[in-house]
């Protein structure tokens, strides 16, 4: 059991490595426009709930407050998105993705896309269905750990 616990661990590590360094080239990326992770996933997140407000936006994004408003100042700065008084409350404030964030998503989506097609193209097919349960998996047992 002892092997099989620090294959894990070893396994896991690289896989955390793998992600970090994806993370990065995915900055560097020219077609995500230099977005730090925290913008992006904003950005995300407004466009899956703008219309609801700031405080709404952070929570989608996993964000406090204040770093989801300064990640909009700059989205909005780049043309990502705009700001305007929330229809029926004017006190919140709704954020819209804008043309060019909506491209900028897309982009992701296709990089995504292309990335799910590597892992797949790379495992036998016997083994296809099983790494989709095992990732899967392994997300929810990670957000369980304190």
């Amino acid at each position: 059991m002892a092997d099989d616990v620090e294959r894990i661990e070893a396994a896991l590590m690289g896989f955390l490595d793998a992600y970090r360094r994806s993370r990065s080239r995915l900055q560097r990326d020219p077609g995500l426009r230099g977005l730090t992770w925290a913008q992006f996933m904003v950005l995300q997140a407004a466009a899956l709930c703008g219309d609801q407000g700031i405080s709404r936006i952070a929570a989608a994004a996993e964000l406090a407050q204040p770093p989801t408003t300064r990640a909009i100042a700059r989205l909005e700065t780049k043309g990502l998105v705009t700001r305007r008084p929330a229809l029926g409350d004017r006190r919140r404030t709704a954020v819209e993705v804008t043309e060019e964030g909506s491209r900028l998503l897309a982009h992701h989506r296709r990089r995504r896309r292309a990335a799910a097609h590597a892992i797949h193209d790379s495992l036998p097919p016997a083994q296809r269905k099983q790494a989709a349960r095992v990732l899967e998996a392994l997300g929810q047992t990670i957000d369980r750990i304190p």
